[in-house]
């Protein structure tokens, strides 16, 4: 009988706060596991990112489930613009009085690089015919032939566009690509590879873009559109009525979020809501806000975070409640007797 004598006294010792609990040192372990989950400070929270200018509704990041058009559009060349030669095109090269050297079909690689006799790789992409004609007539002299008078046509040009416009030819919108965003965060674009979505969609876009504009010049337009969205949504999740996802239907601030979600929770720690994102290199960002009455009647406004698609708002217990499991978990529920009636106090749901 004496030995339950302490434990009922922690558990009445609830009513009057963990201040209380502290001076029962006799129960060590679970004063420690009592104070631990009653002054536990919020972790120091992260910057508050910048808001993005207003009306850029495709400033934000795609997710699983939104679809992407890639346009493409071969661009006239001008009669009054030399060619540059590029990835794809098939060359014939011609040395007067050395047939040993001449080729009839040259492939310009992916890497803009051809392989022409005597040298196993030589810069052709980016450069008109005649230029890339003196390049090997100097290569050929440093190699000690006689007087090489080198000629250079372009026998088949653009190959890769026609490769690419083949490869997205869809009925009735032959020069459009329309792709699904999935789970592993990538767009799998053809001829440029992998372009990763978790970044702005601004951002992306210009990527893809510019990628293309690499492998290609100018002589391939490419646009980059929205399709279709999934309705964004946010997890509220712990100490809330009805926790799960929240539709993000206009802005969203870390109470509205707990409102959408039905209200805190009678065991709710309303002073320390945390709300948790991940950052395109995967790292984590967290901030902690009070959001008890008392807070929300101050005359200083709390700092504004607008919560945006895939956050977490977790909401924890309070001390009180984290006690009260404690209490359940280690004393009622482990020892062979009970704490007598009346003697656990328990917050309702």
């Amino acid at each position: 009988m004496a030995a339950t004598r302490p434990m009922v006294a922690a558990a009445l010792a609830l009513r009057r706060g963990c201040a209380v609990i502290a001076r029962l040192r006799h129960l060590p372990g679970l004063v420690v596991l009592l104070l631990a989950a009653c002054a536990s400070p919020p972790p120091p929270s992260s910057p508050l990112p910048v808001a993005p200018p207003p009306g850029q509704e495709q400033g934000t990041e795609l997710a699983a489930g939104d679809s992407v058009e890639v346009s493409y559009y071969p661009a006239a060349p001008l009669e009054t613009t030399a060619y540059l030669i590029g990835p794809g095109d098939v060359l014939r090269l011609d040395v007067a009085d050395h047939p040993e050297l001449s080729r009839e079909r040259v492939l310009v690689l992916p890497d803009g690089f051809v392989a022409a006799p005597l040298n196993s790789r030589l810069a052709a992409a980016g450069k008109r015919a005649d230029q890339l004609a003196e390049d090997l007539a100097r290569f050929y002299r440093q190699r000690q032939v006689l007087n090489p008078v080198v000629t250079v046509a372009v026998e088949q040009a653009d190959a890769r566009i026609d490769a690419l416009m083949r490869s997205v030819a869809r009925p009735g919108r032959s020069d459009t690509l329309t792709l699904l965003v999935d789970r592993s965060g990538f767009l799998d674009l053809p001829f440029v590879g992998q372009v990763s979505v978790r970044q702005p969609f601004l951002d992306m876009r210009r990527q893809i873009v510019d990628t293309y504009r690499q492998q290609f010049g100018k002589r391939l337009e490419v646009t980059v559109n929205v399709r279709s969205r999934q309705t964004p949504v946010v997890y509220v999740i712990g100490e809330v009525v009805t926790p799960g996802a929240v539709n993000v239907t206009g802005p969203l601030t870390p109470f509205m979020a707990v409102a959408s979600a039905g209200g805190f929770r009678r065991t709710a720690k309303e002073s320390d809501v945390r709300v948790y994102r991940y950052r395109p290199g995967g790292q984590l960002d967290h901030w902690s806000f009070d959001l008890t009455l008392q807070a929300a009647a101050d005359k200083q406004p709390p700092p504004r975070l607008d919560i945006v698609a895939r956050d977490i708002v977790f909401v924890p217990k309070s001390g009180i409640a984290v006690a009260n499991d404690a209490i359940e978990q280690y004393i009622r529920n482990l020892l062979p007797f009970g704490l007598g009636v009346g003697a656990y106090y328990q917050l309702p749901p």
